[in-house]
């Protein structure tokens, strides 16, 4: 009551909160308060909250204060997911008054249109004695931020608490919390339920998410007239979702062409030997396949303690010509690591097959941490994409022909989005035809764009396309004498677009990502 009779009485006031509001789930929001005869840049330590009355249980958090003036504060507010609704009271330390100086009902916290929502946990199956990881996956969560993750199972109808091996646990994105258990000493039948939960996001529990089976074993052979240089994976269908997903549960390096996979649950698989160093053969599913969608799922028997699986690789397409194959993946716009706030994330690791489409031969290349692949030594003939990613079908592709007329081949992008794989359609504007390569900047930009323009050009358009294809935005240009050209995208959502710059001497273009 001082505090405000004091303000009161010298006319020290906050007058303004902008923006006044925010959703529950905003991993960070800027917001400015402004004050009326207001000292808060000489303030000896400055201090705001965002409170519902006078409990800190109400308050959310002001994690910086970026910048500060007598009568201005710019700082960040976090508000989880599990904040209480409604109207908040902001207060500020003010030097001259010598405590805080508030504005009731000056923030109010909205409901959040997409709430973090629990996925489900995958692998379903354990053995006895072994060291699995384990991810569990929560849609719209802020696993890559948050410092205070915890994720842990616990053995039904006991008080056993199972943690990560020490060092394992890692967010490998915002969804997704990935850690390695170890199974030791547990029966055959026992179920875990999975549990995570940090500050921001709340708690989650996955009831019955992981089983305990007998242990068995898969061995074979790489069928390659040398020494085979590489490795298997062991992917485990998971059959608790629709459609059914698959994981990576373990790799084990090729010895004198064999392979072993000692301790292993009891399950469905796909197996596919990964060539290291090798340039005559590819990636390979059993038997003999390229795609999951066309090999062999291989199913374990309770009955029979070890399975015998040969893999023969599939020939390797040689790449003696002159043309260069390029272009970028992403998960989205709702793909399942879809970062919150953001319309696409790049998508590293994935891997990508060229193929010879007259003679059935393939390359292969891996997206680097960027989302970005690339073919090298391309020659005459015709092609066509593959990409690989199990659970994932790709439903259509790029069928394009190498001629000789151009040295580049370029933006043949894709899409990974609900269980599909697809070409990003704004890729398909006639890439063949550009004359240059398009400079922009700021990328990735919050909304006012910078654009090079070519040497010589005079008048021009520019175009800007969404991910599905659809001309977003037109408009065009006179240079002026100018080298550069400012275009103002703050009325388009946060995604991946592509920037189409046309004259009647030249096309240039090229990818934008927009925050």
């Amino acid at each position: 009551m001082a505090c405000f009779l004091t303000s009161f009485l010298i006319g020290q006031t906050i007058s303004n909160v902008s923006p006044n509001s925010g959703d529950r789930g905003t991993w960070q929001l800027p917001i400015t308060i402004t004050g009326s005869g207001t000292n808060f840049a000489n303030a000896t330590s400055t201090v705001v909250t965002i409170s519902q009355g006078t409990s800190t249980t109400l308050s959310l958090d002001v994690s910086n204060v970026n910048s500060v003036t007598a009568t201005s504060l710019n700082c960040n507010v976090q508000i989880p997911n599990n904040a209480p609704l409604g109207n908040y009271t902001v207060s500020v330390y003010d030097q001259s008054v010598g405590g805080m100086i508030s504005l009731p009902n000056s923030f109010t916290v909205f409901p959040n249109s997409q709430p973090a929502v629990l996925v489900g946990t995958t692998p379903e199956k354990a053995a006895v004695n072994q060291t699995l990881p384990i991810t569990i996956s929560v849609d719209h969560a802020n696993f890559a931020q948050a410092t205070d993750n915890v994720f842990y199972l616990a053995q039904q109808g006991t008080s056993t608490v199972l943690f990560p091996v020490p060092g394992s646990m890692i967010a490998l994105n915002d969804s997704h919390l990935k850690a390695s258990f170890d199974f030791s000493g547990y029966p055959v039948g026992a179920v875990f339920d999975v549990y995570c939960q940090n500050d921001f996001d709340g708690f989650f529990f996955d009831n019955g998410a992981v089983v305990l089976t007998a242990p068995t074993s898969i061995s074979g052979s790489v069928i390659y007239a040398g020494n085979y240089n590489g490795l298997v994976e062991l992917y485990q269908k998971n059959t608790n979702v629709t459609p059914n997903t698959y994981s990576l549960v373990a790799s084990y390096p090729v010895t004198s062409n064999s392979y072993t996979f000692p301790n292993v649950a009891q399950a469905s698989y796909y197996l596919r030997s990964v060539p290291i160093n090798m340039t005559d053969v590819v990636a390979t599913y059993y038997p003999s396949d390229i795609s999951w969608l066309t090999s062999t799922l291989v199913t374990t028997n309770p009955l029979v303690p070890s399975t015998s699986i040969d893999i023969t690789p599939v020939t390797s397409l040689s790449l003696p010509g002159g043309v260069t194959v390029n272009g970028n993946i992403g998960y989205g716009p709702s793909g399942f690591t879809k970062a919150q706030g953001s319309g696409i994330v790049l998508a590293p690791g994935i891997e990508v097959f060229l193929m010879d489409t007259d003679n059935s031969l393939y390359a292969q290349t891996t997206t680097d941490a960027n989302g970005a692949y690339s073919f090298g030594g391309v020659a005459l003939g015709n092609y066509k994409i593959v990409i690989d990613l199990p659970g994932y079908s790709q439903t259509s592709s790029y069928n394009f022909t190498v001629d000789g007329t151009f040295s580049e081949v370029s933006d043949l992008d894709f899409l990974i989005d609900n269980n599909e794989i697809f070409p990003a359609n704004f890729m398909g504007l006639e890439t063949k035809k550009l004359t240059s390569r398009l400079t922009v900047f700021p990328n990735p930009t919050n909304g006012e764009l910078n654009i090079k323009l070519p040497e010589g050009m005079t008048n021009a358009k520019v175009l800007v396309y969404n991910h599905l294809g659809q001309m977003v935005t037109e408009q065009n240009i006179s240079t002026q004498g100018s080298k550069l050209f400012t275009l103002n995208i703050n009325d388009l959502s946060a995604g991946l677009y592509m920037i189409r710059l046309e004259s009647d001497q030249s096309v240039s273009e090229t990818r934008l990502m927009k925050q």
